[in-house]
């Protein structure tokens, strides 16, 4: 399965480091000509312990990008998401 998603100015990555957990599935890196921030899973880990703010401030995050998702697979039709449903679109 593949799937992409755009994280902007304002997004993270790394949600399984903020949901205390620590393997996740996904893999991320960039695309296109740009600049991001980098920061060690166990530096993450640290702040968030020392600054309940910055702890609560990412779980809210997560929680909304985890509903976001929801919606939008709920909105997806019947089927759709079977790799025999998906068919590739011009030459």
């Amino acid at each position: 399965m593949v799937e992409v998603g755009i994280i902007g100015r304002e997004g993270v990555t790394g949600l399984s480091i903020i949901m205390d957990t620590d393997r996740s599935p996904h893999e991320t890196f960039m695309q296109s000509a740009g600049s991001g921030w980098r920061i060690g899973a166990s530096n993450l880990k640290f702040a968030m312990e020392k600054s309940a703010r910055l702890r609560h401030g990412l779980l809210q995050y997560g929680y909304s990008l985890v509903v976001s998702y929801k919606h939008r697979l709920q909105r997806w039709p019947t089927g759709a998401t079977k790799c025999e449903n998906i068919q590739r679109v011009g030459s």
